[in-house]
């Protein structure tokens, strides 16, 4: 219920839109919707004209000139609402993306398509987060009974899943996010099984093909079916279907990008960098700068924006992980999930040298959502451990997790997109700022009457506090029977 109430909260309380490239993975889905792979150069009119006539963040502003900013937005209204056609609308560079995704949100897409094309996004997105958070659930659930965690441990792991701004940010909007993070929240207890065991094999194979059929991160991530290899022919030799669908899929849409010139399909190859001219961008790159950007980014990031938040409590949050992965490591079968941290913190690296190569040095590391999968072993592992370590980190990890929840959206969504704050919020410009006029933005921004917002934050709030209040007393609860 509490999760519901937090992953209703995010979606209600995102702008349409102002997910991370958002406009694009919907074309992507228009496109599947239509009955084809996508072709189009451009995006459909139906969903430039809703983004043109809609407010946006400055980064996206600074990508899409004929964008309004939030601020621009309500400044100029009701003087300045648009009407006419829109100017030309912009390419689609999300169609280089592998279709799994989009092909399972087309038939969404078909019923929902008599609604307006604002109506269907909302809808869309809560049919992404109901996707996502299941399978991420049943990841941990899976990774918990493998390590035959206690209850209130695994109710501690849901927990902290639902406050995590950044796992919300990354899934609850329409994307290929949603199901990547699913399957690697399944991926990750595969690991935990004893190697070369054929239950193993199944599963670390059929959720990496799955993945690659989904994001192209997925792909190094097929390093880890090489030392299984032959237990996977076996498989594919009984006929296991859902190996051999996958495996299908993904040598067809490979070998058609292999056929265009570009395997991975990640549009910076599309410019066919030189391993010289990556290697000369990895030494020009201060990497104590990327590293760090990258790990307080994949902690909280606000969508579209980019806001940031405190960078004292993101140090805080990353120290309490980090202690917590060095206590699983120490506790559990860490080794076990050391191949897929190490290939994955690799191709993140050289994502980060791909992206600096392809921006010239404009970026700061690589998009932050790329990280989630690390991120997601981290919190996996660190709830993990909980009950092992002293009870003050439990309570730690139950402080941050409420503070960041209860900080993110009233006092960082709500100022920023109803223009009332320009990033950093703090007291001053709390008590400053014009609530009431903020309830009339905020009902004309997230299209929802105030009753419902209200309701929704109040109730998703409340019942965060009060959820931690209980996991905390079960705590106690829990150590008193040990200690008897």
């Amino acid at each position: 219920m509490v999760l519901a109430l937090q992953a209703m909260a995010f979606v209600i309380f995102l702008p349409p839109w102002e997910g991370f490239d958002e406009p694009f993975h919907y074309g992507y889905v228009q496109d599947v919707r239509s009955g084809h792979l996508p072709n189009r150069s451009k995006l459909p009119l139906e969903i430039w004209q809703s983004v043109w006539m809609s407010p946006s963040s400055f980064v996206v502003q600074q990508n899409l000139p004929a964008l309004r900013s939030y601020d621009q937005f309500f400044a100029c209204l009701p003087a300045c609402e648009r009407s006419g056609p829109p100017p030309s609308g912009p390419g689609n560079y999300e169609l280089h993306q592998a279709p799994l995704a989009y092909l399972i949100l087309a038939p969404f897409e078909y019923l929902f398509e008599w609604l307006q094309i604002e109506h269907r996004l909302q809808l869309l997105r809560f049919v992404v987060v109901a996707l996502a958070a299941s399978l991420t659930i049943g990841g941990w659930f899976r990774f918990s009974r493998r390590l035959a965690l206690p209850a209130n441990i695994f109710r501690f792991g849901i927990f902290l899943i639902g406050c995590s701004q950044m796992y919300w940010a990354t899934v609850a909007h329409v994307t290929n996010d949603w199901l990547a993070i699913g399957l690697i929240s399944l991926l990750i207890p595969a690991m935990l099984l004893r190697r070369g065991t054929p239950q193993r094999c199944y599963e670390v194979c059929l959720f990496v093909l799955a993945g690659a059929l989904t994001k192209a991160y997925f792909l190094p991530l097929l390093i880890l079916l090489i030392p299984a290899i032959r237990v996977i022919f076996s498989l594919l030799l009984k006929q296991k279907l859902a190996i051999l669908l996958t495996t299908i899929l993904g040598l067809g849409w490979y070998g058609n990008n292999f056929v265009n010139g570009n395997l991975i399909g990640m549009q910076e190859m599309h410019r066919e960098p030189s391993i010289a001219a990556l290697a000369a961008t990895a030494a020009d790159i201060s990497w104590s700068q990327e590293i760090s950007s990258l790990l307080l980014s994949a902690l909280w990031t606000g969508n579209s924006s980019f806001l940031t938040f405190s960078r004292a409590m993101l140090w805080a949050e990353a120290a309490w992980l980090a202690f917590g992965c060095i206590a699983f490591f120490r506790f559990h079968k860490g080794v076990a999930l050391t191949p897929f941290v190490i290939v994955f913190s690799t191709s993140l690296v050289v994502s980060v040298v791909i992206s600096n190569w392809f921006t010239e040095g404009r970026a700061v590391g690589t998009s932050p959502w790329y990280a989630q999968p690390l991120y997601l072993c981290a919190l996996f592992a660190s709830a993990a451990v909980a009950h092992r370590l002293p009870a003050i980190y439990l309570r730690l990890g139950l402080l941050w997790a409420v503070l960041i929840f209860v900080i993110t959206i009233p006092l960082k969504y709500v100022p920023w997109y109803t223009g009332m704050s320009k990033g950093k919020v703090t007291i001053a410009v709390i008590t400053q700022m014009d609530w009431a006029e903020v309830v009339r933005r905020s009902e004309r921004v997230f299209g929802y009457p105030a009753w419902l917002l209200g309701g929704v934050l109040l109730l998703a709030v409340v019942s965060t506090v009060v959820q931690a209040c209980l996991l905390a007393r079960d705590e106690v609860v829990s150590r008193r029977k040990c200690d008897s």
